[in-house]
């Protein structure tokens, strides 16, 4: 195995997105359930994004951004923008993940559940990122079904 599962300490940590599609957005989403600030750079955002970040830079990736940046989700869909923000991510000694690509990562990220206090984490160690996700949603909907039975 590859990837160490460990759990990071965020709290007050700047992490930079780069990109506003799909795969950026499940990223903000999740980061937004940790105590973190989160900017994005991309050419152009959506509406969703945009509310959701906290600050938002419209334009092209540039290696600047990573001024004062603790961690780094390359989440474009063009390699050599993501080969690009990886090489200056490692150049400052950040952490870097290049969404779909775990072989410029220096991390990956667990098909996640969170029902706090409670975060399960679930990894294939790159390997297998769908089926990771489809057992979370399948152990979700397990621990949704204990709740409600429970409840009862």
């Amino acid at each position: 195995m590859k990837y160490l599962p460990i759990g990071l300490n965020v709290s007050g940590k700047k992490i930079l997105v780069v990109g506003a599609g799909k795969v950026a957005l499940q990223k903000i989403k999740i980061l937004k359930n940790f105590d973190c600030r989160v900017t994005i750079v991309a050419p152009s955002v959506y509406n969703q994004v945009q509310i959701i970040a906290d600050e938002v830079i419209i334009g092209a990736y540039q290696a600047r951004f990573l001024n004062n940046i603790d961690l780094v989700y390359a989440c474009t869909n063009n390699f050599v923008i993501n080969k690009k923000i990886a090489k200056d991510a490692r150049k400052r000694k950040i952490l870097v993940n290049v969404a779909d690509n775990s072989v410029l990562s220096d991390f990956i990220s667990p098909a996640l559940y969170i029902d706090e206090p409670m975060i399960i984490a679930i990894s294939s160690d790159a390997r297998a990122p769908k089926a990771s996700k489809n057992m979370r949603d399948k152990l979700k909907q397990v621990l949704r079904d204990d709740k409600v039975s429970r409840d009862k």
